[in-house]
């Protein structure tokens, strides 16, 4: 006999799963946490005869809520068994905001997933959780924009563009809460970058200059300095 469970729909806690864990299967088997190995015990309950020998918990896509592997069989006895890893109940790691749509970046980099799957990288920020739970996630913008500041690929033309969220494997967040983004194109009739680059080299040759007048200078005072300590002697 194989039955489906359920958990609840949300952002629980470790409680909040073993409450709503024991609610659902509380005829076959009692959960019961300890906080200093943050591990979940199942112990069976369900009388055991010949049509219900063995009782096992299957994960499919919750196996860090139960410290089990998803998609193995796990043993559940009336001795108890533990889990095999600590409880996580915090699966998103980082959140990542990638644009698509009739936009394009010149010099787009290649990003790899932890699923060993590459593309073309659409991401415009990349956050860290860094919070508690419940708590709100900001990007305070201490650097000034430098680190997600990029060169679009089409400059004359912006019709559309779609915003998404995926979690540090690439999987998109679909019932992301609403949250709020500042974007901001900056759009320039013509291709600045050779006439930026050549005011560069050209401020590089005037700073190359001036050193080498002062290195003059300074030379020019050591040995004066030096003929003078000759003459005193």
């Amino acid at each position: 006999m194989i039955t489906d469970y359920v958990f609840t729909n949300g952002n629980p806690n470790v409680y909040d799963i073993l409450n709503n864990l024991n609610s659902l299967t509380s005829i076959y088997l009692s959960t019961s946490y300890n906080r200093i190995t943050n591990k979940f015990t199942f112990t069976r309950v369900y009388a055991q005869d010949a049509n219900y020998f063995n009782m096992y918990i299957k994960p499919i896509n919750s196996g860090t809520f139960l410290g089990l592997n998803n998609n193995v069989e796990f043993l559940v006895t009336f001795s108890s068994n533990t889990s095999i890893y600590p409880i996580n109940v915090v699966t998103i790691k980082s959140l990542s905001i990638g644009i698509d749509g009739d936009i394009s970046f010149k010099y787009n980099n290649m990003e790899s997933l932890n699923s060993g799957v590459y593309k073309c990288s659409d991401l415009i920020l990349v956050k860290f959780i860094d919070v508690y739970k419940n708590e709100m996630i900001k990007y305070e913008n201490v650097d000034g924009c430098e680190s997600f500041s990029y060169d679009l690929g089409n400059r004359d033309r912006i019709k559309y563009f779609t915003l998404s969220v995926y979690d540090q494997d690439g999987n998109t967040i679909s019932d992301m809460s609403d949250y709020l983004i500042h974007l901001q194109f900056t759009i320039r009739k013509k291709d600045e970058t050779k006439q930026l680059l050549k005011s560069v080299i050209e401020y590089s040759k005037e700073n190359y200059l001036v050193s080498g007048h002062i290195f003059d200078v300074i030379n020019k005072m050591f040995n004066l300095f030096v003929k003078l300590i000759s003459r005193s002697r």
